[in-house]
């Protein structure tokens, strides 16, 4: 009998063919500034809301596996670049720093309750004082 044309065995795709028809992999520097929104949340407000830093937390093991997730399966793999740092972001997070320096203790000084437990028989202009101090000193 006739067994017809003879195929060849199909090889299976490797891991560069399988990546070849994906997307390619998208510029970090959105990911980079929506982290710096974020910190900037965290770290101005979480005087006024303690559970931001909590929900925060949250949001980037969510956003983390969600990403690793893209990243492996979704897009091609990216290009091999190093970088010293983080360029741009790094002198907006220092004032950031700084600027939540100074929100926290001016909320904790001038609206909660915190410096009159500790301080119980202040004025206002005192109350000024120690929270300036408290600022300098951190």
């Amino acid at each position: 009998g006739d067994a017809g044309p003879v195929q060849a065995e199909e090889q299976p795709f490797g891991e560069e063919e399988e990546q070849e028809g994906l997307p390619p992999v998208e510029a970090s520097l959105h990911d980079y500034s929506e982290l710096v929104v974020q910190l900037g949340y965290v770290v101005l407000f979480s005087g006024a809301f303690p559970l931001v830093g909590a929900l925060a937390l949250a949001n980037n093991v969510l956003e983390l596996r969600l990403d690793a997730y893209k990243l492996l399966k979704l897009r091609q793999r990216g290009p091999l670049r190093g970088a010293q740092d983080i360029g741009t972001f790094q002198p907006i997070m220092d004032i950031l720093s700084t600027a939540s320096i100074m929100t926290n203790c001016a909320i904790i000084g001038f609206v909660s309750n915190g410096l009159y437990f500790y301080f119980p028989n202040t004025t206002p202009l005192q109350r000024v004082w120690i929270t300036v101090l408290c600022e300098n000193a951190l």
